[in-house]
């Protein structure tokens, strides 16, 4: 199994080419880029093929907070031409992860009909397209003032079972699931049919509501969930999704970046070792 860095957070390195030379040493291997806004195409593929190039896989996560229908008919139309750019020019299938919907003023009910609709559509119009999709578990937070759908593993499921059966896989946000359980709306582990549909793995640390803190600094069960992960014959990645502006001294985040990495290697190998013992 394979860590796996968003690469936003490479912002907070003064010479990127320096930090992705360390990234290899420290022993990441696959580079997650996000489309925050429309896609400079051209430059979007340049990025693809030098991480290639370098020896990293290389993930996509599309834009998150969409506003539907406006914003997903340019988000859709960006991952349909990048796809098929990228299987064009470099011979593999990308892994987009997605969100489900959000809403302001909006029941919960409907925000869930809703983004049903929104992934039948996406799957239909991706169906000819040589991509994957996985849908990433939200959050909500106490104010409840933005209300995202698919913020429990249970309601994942439910989105899941209304496809049809070419469906998205799962990422599994461990932070924003350990947000729901200090809530006190979730349970700590997932359930055994949530755990067999990840084939992706965002992850940070959180703590107090906080996410995407590096680990260690939050509440996250991180080597429980890699024991249920490994145990399920897990292939993915995992993408350490955590940000500089979250931390106290940003001129630490290097360092808490790379013994983050470290920390998750150890325990990815602990775990794996024990179960092949056993």
């Amino acid at each position: 199994m394979r860590r796996c860095l968003c690469c936003n957070i490479l912002q907070a390195f003064p010479d990127i080419d320096e930090s992705l030379k360390k990234l290899q040493e420290s022993g990441v291997s696959s580079i997650e880029l996000k489309a925050t806004q429309r896609l400079n195409h051209p430059l979007f593929l340049k990025a693809v093929e030098k991480l290639l190039n370098l020896g990293f896989d290389v993930t996509f996560h599309s834009a998150g907070r969409i506003q539907y229908p406006t914003d997903y008919y340019w988000q859709i139309q960006d991952m349909i031409e990048i796809s098929k750019m990228i299987y064009h020019d470099f011979h593999f299938k990308p892994l987009w992860i997605v969100h489900p919907l959000f809403g302001v003023g909006v029941s919960r009910n409907r925000l869930f009909q809703d983004t049903v609709v929104y992934l039948k559509e996406l799957l239909e119009k991706t169906k000819d397209v040589p991509m994957t999709l996985a849908l990433e578990n939200l959050r909500n937070r106490p104010d409840n003032e933005r209300v995202h759908a698919g913020d429990s593993y249970h309601e994942i499921l439910r989105l899941l079972n209304e496809m049809d059966s070419c469906c998205p896989g799962v990422c599994w946000d461990f932070g924003h699931a350990c947000a729901m359980v200090e809530l006190g709306v979730e349970q700590e582990l997932p359930p055994d049919e949530f755990v067999k549909r990840v084939v992706h793995c965002h992850v940070h640390d959180c703590r107090l509501q906080v996410t995407h803190l590096p680990l260690g600094m939050g509440n996250v069960p991180l080597r429980d969930f890699i024991r249920l992960l490994v145990r399920n014959g897990f292939q993915g990645k995992f993408n350490m999704e955590i940000v500089p502006y979250k931390i106290k001294h940003p001129a630490e985040f290097p360092d808490l970046l790379f013994k983050s990495t470290q920390l998750l290697q150890s325990v990815v190998l602990e775990e794996t070792e024990q179960f092949v013992t056993h």
